[in-house]
Formats: C-alpha cells, sequence, structure tokens
C-alpha cells in the first residue's frame, strides 16, 4: 500500500508515479519504477522536477497526477530531441504509454548511447533511415530491415509480458525488468554523466534508486545462479560508484564496501558446482580485488595486498586446467585473455600496496622492493607482448603506457617519502637520484601516449592520459628541483641557482603542455566536469612553478584564474571534493600574496594592501575547512586545518608589523 490508513503518503514523493499518488496498490508494477526513473532523468538534465514537488502535499499529488511537465528542451535548448523523447515516455501519466519494461527502456538508452533509433521514434521511417544512413551509408537498406525485425522482436515481448497469466510468470517478467533497469540506470547511465557537470545530485539519486532497486532484485530472488551472480555483479558495480563518487573521508566508501560485502555473501550461498563455476570463480576475484581496493583507499596496504593475493589466486583457478571428472568447462581464448589482464593487473595493484607498507628492517625492505620489481618487469613484458601480437590494439598499448607511468609515480611516492622523513643529505641526494630515475621512465609513458593520441586523435581517454604524463613529469621535474637546491652546494648532485632555475623551465614546459591539452579537452566538451577541474589543477602547478621561480605577479594571475574555476565547479557542483579544492586554491593564492608583499622593493602602502588582501583570503580559507570538519569530512586536527590556520596566523604577524612600522613612521 502506498497510503496510510490515516492518509499519509509512504514513500519519497517527489519521485512517486500517479499510480502510486492516487493510492492504487494494485497498479503498482515494474512501470512504476520507469516512472521514477524519468523523474531522475529529468531532474539530471534540467536541474529541476518535471512539476513543482515542494509544497502543500494534496497540491503535490495532484501535479503528479495531472501536470504534464515542461519538455525538457524547453528549460534546456541543449538537450538531445532523442533523449527528450524518452524521459517523456518514462513520465507518461497513462502506464500503458511508458515504456512496458525496464529492458524496453534499456534497449531505447542503449540505442541512444551507440547512435541508433530509440524505440519511442518507431512511427517516423524518415527518421529511422536517417539514422541509419547517418551511420551505415553502405548499408542503409539492410540497417532499416535489422531495426524493422527488431521492432517486431520488441512488440512480441511486450505482448509476451502483457499476456503472461501466472503469478510465477509475471514475477519473472518483473524480475527480467528490474534486472533491466538495474543495469542501464545504474551503471550505464551513471558512465555516461560521472564526468558531467553539477551531475553528482543525479548520480547520488541513482545511488539512492539502486538500493531500492538491489532490494526489489533480492526480495524476489529465487535461487537462479545466473540471477544470483548477476545481482552480485550489479552489487560490484554501485560499490565501484560509491567509491568513484566521494572522496574516502566523505562516508561513500563505506557504502561501497557495504556491497562489496553483499556481493560476497551472495556468491558465498552459492553451492556444489555452482560455487566452482567460472563466472562464480571470476566474481569472487573481482569481490576480493574490490576490497583490496577499498582497503588501499584507507591505507590499510598490507591488508589490501592480503585481499589482491587473495583475488589473484582465484584467477589462478580460472586459468588452470579443469581437473579429472570436472564438468566446468575451459575458458575460451576470449575469456582466458580477460582473466590474464586482471590478474596482471591486480599483480601490479598488489606490488603498489606492499611497496607502501613500512618494512620492519632493511632486509624486508630490499626483499618488497626486489619482488615489486620483478613484477613490474614482468608486467611490462606481457603488455609488450599483447600490444606487439595485436598493433591494431591500441588498449593493449595504453595499459603497457600505463604501467610505465604508475611505475614511476611509485619510485617519486617512495622517494619522495624518504626524503621528507629526515634531512640526511645522503638521503636527500638518493631521493633525487630516484626522481631521475623515475623522469626516464615518465618519459617513455609520456611519448606513448603522445603516439597513441596521434593515432586516435578523437580519443578523450588517451588525450587525457596525455595530459596526465605532462603533468606528471612537470611535478617530478619540480620536486627533483626541490630536492637538489636544498643539498649543500658541496654535496654530489647539488644544484645551484642557474641548474635549478633550468629545471624548473622544464617544470612549466611540461606544465604549459599539459594545459594546452586538457584545454583542448575541455573545448570540446564543456559540460566535461573532470577536464575543468583539470585545467584548475593545471594552473595550480604552474602557479607554483612561477612562485619557485619568485615570479609573483604572474603567479598570481595563474592561481587567480585557477581559483575561479574552482569557484564556479563548486556552484555547478557542490561536493566536499570541490569545496576542498576551493579550500587548497584559497591557500595557494592567499601565499603567494604574502610572498608578493615580502618581495624587496616593494612599497608600505603595497605591502600593506597585499596583505590585507592575503588576510580575506586566508580567512576565508580557513573557514572553508572549518565547515568540511562541521560537516565530518576532514577530522579537527587535519593537516588542512593545521596549515590554513598557520598561514592565516603568519599573514597576521606580518600585517601587524607592517602596521607597526607606520605607527612608528607616524
Amino acid at each position: 500500500r502506498v497510503m496510510t490508513m490515516t492518509g499519509e503518503f509512504i514513500g519519497s514523493l517527489p519521485w512517486a508515479s500517479p499510480e502510486q499518488a492516487e493510492g492504487s496498490g494494485s497498479a503498482i508494477d515494474v512501470r512504476t519504477d520507469v516512472y521514477s526513473l524519468g523523474v531522475i532523468l529529468y531532474q539530471m538534465l534540467t536541474g529541476r522536477f518535471p512539476y513543482a514537488v515542494i509544497g502543500n502535499m494534496r497540491d503535490v499529488l495532484e501535479n503528479i497526477l495531472k501536470a504534464e511537465p515542461a519538455r525538457p528542451s524547453t528549460v534546456r535548448r541543449q538537450i538531445n530531441d532523442e533523449v527528450e523523447t524518452i524521459v517523456l515516455k518514462c513520465l507518461a501519466k497513462d502506464r500503458d504509454r511508458r515504456y512496458q519494461s525496464g529492458a524496453e527502456l534499456a534497449r531505447d538508452v542503449r540505442r541512444y548511447l551507440t547512435g541508433e533509433p530509440i524505440e519511442a521514434k518507431r512511427d517516423s521511417v524518415s527518421y529511422m533511415l536517417r539514422k541509419a544512413v547517418r551511420r551505415h551509408k553502405a548499408a542503409a537498406t539492410i540497417v532499416a530491415t535489422g531495426l524493422a525485425a527488431l521492432l517486431v522482436f520488441g512488440v512480441s515481448m511486450w505482448a509476451m509480458w502483457r499476456e503472461a497469466s501466472s503469478q510465477r510468470e509475471r514475477a519473472e517478467a518483473n524480475l527480467a525488468s528490474i534486472r533491466g533497469i538495474a543495469r542501464t540506470m545504474i551503471v550505464e547511465i551513471n558512465d555516461q554523466i560521472d564526468d558531467l557537470r553539477g551531475a553528482t545530485p543525479a548520480r547520488e539519486a541513482l545511488l539512492t534508486k539502486a538500493r531500492d532497486l538491489l532490494g526489489q532484485m533480492e526480495g524476489q530472488a529465487s535461487g537462479d545462479p545466473e540471477f544470483l551472480r548477476d545481482l552480485a555483479d550489479v552489487h560490484l558495480r554501485v560499490a565501484d560508484i560509491h567509491a568513484g563518487l566521494y572522496d574516502p573521508r566523505v562516508g561513500g566508501i563505506d557504502e561501497a564496501q557495504t556491497h562489496v560485502d553483499r556481493a560476497g555473501e551472495i556468491l558465498g550461498g552459492l553451492a556444489g558446482a555452482e560455487s566452482d563455476a567460472s563466472a562464480t570463480v571470476e566474481l569472487r576475484a573481482r569481490v576480493h580485488i574490490a576490497r583490496a581496493e577499498l582497503l588501499h583507499q584507507r591505507r590499510e596496504f598490507q591488508r589490501a595486498a592480503d585481499e589482491f593475493a587473495a583475488g589473484i589466486a582465484a584467477y589462478d583457478e580460472l586459468l588452470a586446467p579443469p581437473s579429472a571428472g570436472s564438468t566446468t568447462p575451459a575458458l575460451d581464448n576470449t575469456a582466458q585473455n580477460r582473466v590474464r589482464d586482471q590478474r596482471m593487473l591486480a599483480r601490479v595493484r598488489r606490488a603498489d600496496s606492499l611497496l607502501r607498507v613500512p618494512p620492519a628492517d632493511e632486509t624486508q625492505a630490499a626483499a618488497i622492493e626486489s619482488e615489486a620489481d620483478a613484477t613490474y618487469d614482468e608486467a611490462e613484458r606481457y603488455w609488450e607482448q599483447r600490444a606487439a601480437a595485436a598493433p591494431s590494439d591500441l588498449d593493449a598499448a595504453q595499459r603497457h603506457y600505463i604501467l610505465l607511468d604508475q611505475r614511476a609515480r611509485t619510485m617519486v611516492s617512495a622517494a619522495m617519502g624518504a626524503a621528507r622523513a629526515g634531512t640526511d643529505p645522503g638521503v636527500v641526494a638518493q631521493a633525487a637520484a630516484s626522481l631521475d630515475e623515475a623522469r626516464a621512465l615518465a618519459e617513455r609513458a609520456r611519448d606513448g601516449f603522445e603516439r597513441l593520441t596521434a593515432a586516435r586523435p578523437q580519443s578523450a581517454d588517451f588525450q587525457r592520459d596525455l595530459y596526465l604524463a605532462d603533468y606528471f613529469l612537470g611535478r617530478t621535474l619540480l620536486d627533483e628541483a626541490r630536492l637538489r637546491a636544498s643539498l649543500p652546494r658541496e654535496h654530489a648532485g647539488a644544484l645551484d641557482e642557474a641548474g635549478a632555475s633550468a629545471m624548473r623551465n622544464a617544470a612549466m614546459a611540461r606544465f604549459e603542455s599539459a594545459l594546452r591539452t586538457t584545454e583542448r579537452i575541455f573545448a570540446a566538451d564543456e559540460s566535461n566536469l573532470q577536464a575543468q577541474r583539470d585545467v584548475a589543477i593545471c594552473l595550480n602547478q604552474i602557479g607554483n612553478t612561477l612562485r619557485d621561480m619568485a615570479r609573483y605577479a604572474e603567479a598570481v594571475v595563474a592561481f587567480d584564474r585557477g581559483l575561479g574555476i574552482r569557484r564556479d565547479i563548486l556552484r555547478a557542483d557542490p561536493t566536499p571534493r570541490h569545496q576542498s579544492d576551493l579550500g587548497v586554491g584559497l591557500y595557494k593564492r592567499a601565499e603567494v600574496e604574502q610572498l608578493a608583499a615580502r618581495a624587496g622593493g616593494v612599497e608600505p602602502a603595497e605591502r600593506r594592501l597585499r596583505l590585507q588582501n592575503a588576510e580575506r583570503l586566508g580567512v576565508e580559507c580557513v573557514g572553508v575547512f572549518q565547515r568540511l570538519v562541521q560537516d565530518g569530512v576532514l577530522a579537527p586536527d587535519s593537516v588542512e586545518i593545521s596549515d590554513s590556520s598557520a598561514l592565516l596566523r603568519s599573514i597576521r604577524d606580518d600585517l601587524q608589523g607592517v602596521r607597526g612600522s607606520a605607527g612608528q613612521g607616524g
């Protein structure tokens, strides 16, 4: 029942369907979920609900029952006509005019994503042919015929659902629909919007709906092993979305852990031959890997390494020849290659986790480093061979270059950790040498990404790989310049000011190259939140480099531009991550303003104005981080709080000194 005996509404009213609003429990079926998902899609696309959902409950229910939603394109003109049609079909007041199942909705969404005609447009032959010719000019007639056949199939499936007479048949139809909705809406739609500006509320709504859908799926579980594996798979995918949506400190990682654990419980309930089935073992491996990644995010590196090892063991089980009398068939070549790829990725991730475990002594440290080097060497050979065996397989080549980049990053992380742990010149010099060695690997990765981008210039993924490689090289050069400049002049590896300046100039060139790349990505799609954030991050590093060069006026320009972008991102997508980004931008801007005020040749009046501006920025910075503490995102003793507070105190000390000098001068 949707309404209680006292007339109270049960459920999430803004997303309720007309049949829920009128309290018709017998009319509620999978098409009710289709309507609710339509509301989510409408909200995601337009930033508002299809009709007023705030105010008197009676009025809201009346709107749900009778108010026709405005066409999304009248709210946002750039909304595609096909997307609008899909959304409005979901929101039809009459259940019979909506998509009749999740599979039907999923099919239209998939068709849109792949550029094919959507089912909702089938009545337009010219539309079908226009889409077919656009995608397959040489085979338009064949494609049109195939589309007609699919239409007949879709109508037949709809008729079968309508004619299902027994309770069991209806339950199975509903269950298949729920599974279709879950996979399409939770996974595929999320993948399409994960980098979209302002999409976080919509993604959160999808995750909220995911809980409801997964609950329905589990409630209708029939013990069918295939269904249970599918359910475990969706739990793992939802966990991945949770883990990627929030900073680990926000709490999303806990939700992710819940879904991973539930996937493991479902798989653990499979018995006998189904427990040993290849599909089950592969899912079990994914559960271990997912747990390992969450532990790595929590910085529990030894436990993460152990879970990676368990996942690798499951992959080994899959690749082993079937034992005598086994009813489980051997994997085909495609499946074997997929499992080998995943196994190698897990081995590298395990090595990365182990390298971050504090060693008990030098012997253990040497053993871990030796094992990690052997793993990286083996992985490099593996991906080189995969790429050589299929020169057209650019994804294998990408994996190879990502591995080189990842290995370089691990080396840099270890070196910088050692350098920060002590002030011994020998340790610092060794860290600088390690950075130099890492740069050689990173250069190879960067050159590889450049070749991939040239081979597939339309790939935003390859372009971003190139951006990240240039950015990382710039960071490494800047860190190495700082380390070598800090060494005593007589020490081997030390740099004089000219040498440090040359290295900083090289870093600047990398950052500028990275900025050009990510600006191209953003210019091609201004809704790409990730690309916009990358621009701001790159500008911050350019500002850092200019600051290190004592070119404060230019640094202010770079930091100001980055700060403006971060404010814009936070307005569009007010998440803790973006709030933290704003705090970092404010810190950098306040710091460089203080440095500019301290520079030689600055007149007292200008110094006072700069320090006053630095104080204003510092106050805002501290306020941003304090709000994150209040929201439970940061700990009160976090480095963000201590560093920003220390900077603000330093600025105020300088300002007090300037005021004191002015008073004495008077």
